[in-house]
């Protein structure tokens, strides 16, 4: 659905390979389609997990590249129950991000989680989040809340370049 210069794309991940590889060809159609300045691809397996690297290889595969090569600027996922925020580097420019990945849960339980060294910028474990974005022309303002506390956790700011 859009709203204004905000476009939401999403997928259900929980599904068989072709049913999968379908909902890649719609993402596709409809990423190469869009006009939208701010894109946000919401799906409920991480494609980098924090439950290890092999985890999710096939959501991986089917859309991974589809977000980088269309500029979506937010992934949203959810499933493992924790906190996590993994900035994805353009292959063009290694200072800009392409897209950031943000994994985040408001549910009662908590798994035990050993995540990949290196791959996220910001995790937290044993926490319920909720997550508010603003847009204000240019800039994607993002930040995410301790649903309990209503205390900040973590914030980004995007600029489109």
């Amino acid at each position: 659905f859009r709203y204004k210069d905000l476009q939401f794309f999403c997928l259900d991940s929980n599904r068989e390979f072709f049913y999968l590889w379908t909902q890649r060809q719609w993402l596709k159609e409809k990423l190469e389609a869009s006009t939208a300045k701010w894109k946000i691809v919401v799906i409920h397996h991480p494609l980098y997990s924090v439950k290890g690297n092999l985890n999710n290889l096939i959501q991986r595969w089917m859309f991974d590249d589809l977000i980088q090569q269309y500029d979506v600027a937010l992934v949203l996922q959810g499933h493992e129950h924790a906190y996590a925020r993994r900035t994805v580097k353009s292959s063009s420019s290694s200072s800009q991000p392409s897209s950031i990945h943000i994994i985040s849960h408001c549910s009662p339980k908590a798994y035990r989680i050993n995540p990949p060294e290196g791959r996220f910028d910001r995790i937290e474990k044993d926490i319920r989040t909720y997550q508010k974005v603003r847009i204000s022309g240019d800039t994607l303002v993002w930040t995410a809340f301790d649903a309990e506390k209503g205390t900040l956790i973590d914030s980004l700011c995007i600029k489109l370049h």
